[in-house]
């Protein structure tokens, strides 16, 4: 008989949280979960930036104002 899967450990400050405006479950969080959640918003604003950078696009609003906003709110949802 196989052995039972173990259930996958989600962090809550990396996933989008089902609370209102989207914030983390809070009672979900350890310890833990911090420094990986660092890890990834630090990945995702460096790949942001990237992006930024090498967009011939000229700016816009949503393709530069919105972006830079929603690397901060990733960051603000770990910190």
């Amino acid at each position: 008989m196989p052995a039972k899967a173990r259930k996958k450990d989600t962090n809550p400050l990396i996933e989008d949280g089902k609370t209102p405006y989207g914030f983390p479950n809070l009672k979900a969080v350890k310890p833990r979960h911090f420094l990986p959640a660092l890890h990834h918003a630090g990945r995702t604003v460096r790949r942001n930036i990237n992006d930024l950078v090498r967009s011939t696009d000229p700016p816009t609003h949503s393709n530069l104002v919105d972006v830079i906003e929603h690397t901060v709110d990733r960051i603000d949802r770990v910190t």
